[in-house]
């Protein structure tokens, strides 16, 4: 995405550099400083431009200093003096603001899926934006309107391949993910079966290939495909990305699974790891103790606020 980003955000820039009219610079501030100086509703559309001009100078700004936004709101304008385009242009540059603005309200929580295919639409759209500056923005020179167009239809189409192939091993590797778990269930002795596939992993996607991702999704579907000994790692793995209700409720699946010391003494350090982050223990937490003392473990809270397991103890009869 980032990559879509600053290919989109260069587009723009060396189009506005075709178009952009001498003087411009002084036009834009005076602009700038009415917008800010009568705290008008366009106000914080202007003020990143406004402080710029006043900190470099009015003749430093640069379209360099522009992002797709501002651009956009540029060209709405309808201004000659400082930059006129036609109106498919125009609309196709509203539809570039608009994946730009969608990126930027980015939870960072969608699937690789999501991501990859609203990369490809953000490109489709850019490609699109291309040929229409290169069809209707005829007052530009033609060589430089079409070394404009060949640059970055080629550029475009040279991150498409790249976001296809990588598409392409991600399915894949989800894939492969969802036999191997599929496999292991089915086998006779399944639980044996998945620590083999678990080894496999660790040794291909965490020590060989370094790729955390698709490590923790195997932990997380393996969660979900309800292999008891996989519901520890993926709490860790939510608890590491700041979900910590789905960190917890994993916890929760792991304690309803195995009445084992190990399994509950993981309980408890998982615990003790989200309060030593600075976190107040929640209610399930104290449940999920409170659960583990009922089943005759022995734990004991400290001075300091943490959990102490007692491994030399075993459970109560």
């Amino acid at each position: 995405m980032a990559d879509v980003e600053k290919l989109r955000c260069n587009v723009c820039q060396d189009f506005l550099k075709l178009i952009i009219q001498p003087g411009w610079q002084q036009i834009l501030y005076d602009k700038a400083k009415k917008e800010v100086e009568t705290n008008s509703k366009f106000k914080d559309k202007y003020i990143a431009a406004y402080e710029k001009m006043r900190d470099i100078g009015i003749d430093h700004y640069s379209i360099d200093d522009m992002d797709v936004t501002f651009i956009s709101e540029i060209l709405s304008w309808g201004c000659k003096s400082v930059a006129c385009v036609q109106g498919q242009t125009k609309r196709a540059m509203e539809q570039l603001r608009e994946d730009r603005n969608l990126n930027g309200h980015s939870s960072e929580n969608e699937e690789p899926e999501e991501l990859y295919l609203r990369a490809l639409l953000a490109l489709y759209n850019l490609k699109n934006f291309v040929r229409k500056v290169d069809r209707y923005e005829t007052t530009i020179d033609d060589v430089k309107r079409l070394d404009f167009r060949k640059k970055y239809i080629k550029e475009i189409e040279e991150l498409k391949n790249v976001l296809d192939d990588e598409r392409i091993s991600l399915i894949q590797k989800s894939k492969d993910i969802q036999k191997g778990i599929q496999k292991a269930l089915n086998s006779k002795d399944s639980l044996r079966a998945w620590v083999d596939l678990e080894k496999l992993y660790m040794d291909r996607f965490l020590i060989l290939e370094r790729d955390y991702d698709h490590y923790w999704e195997f932990f997380v579907k393996s969660s979900d495909a309800g292999i008891p000994l996989a519901h520890i790692r993926a709490a860790e793995y939510f608890f590491s990305v700041n979900d910590p209700n789905e960190g917890e409720r994993r916890l929760f699946m792991a304690f309803e699974s195995y009445d084992v010391p190990h399994v509950m003494e993981s309980i408890i350090d998982m615990i003790n790891r989200y309060l030593r982050k600075g976190n107040v223990i929640t209610g399930g937490m104290k449940r999920l103790v409170e659960g583990i003392k009922a089943k005759g473990f022995l734990v004991e809270l400290t001075a300091d606020g943490f959990y102490r397991w007692d491994d030399r103890k075993k459970k109560a009869k």
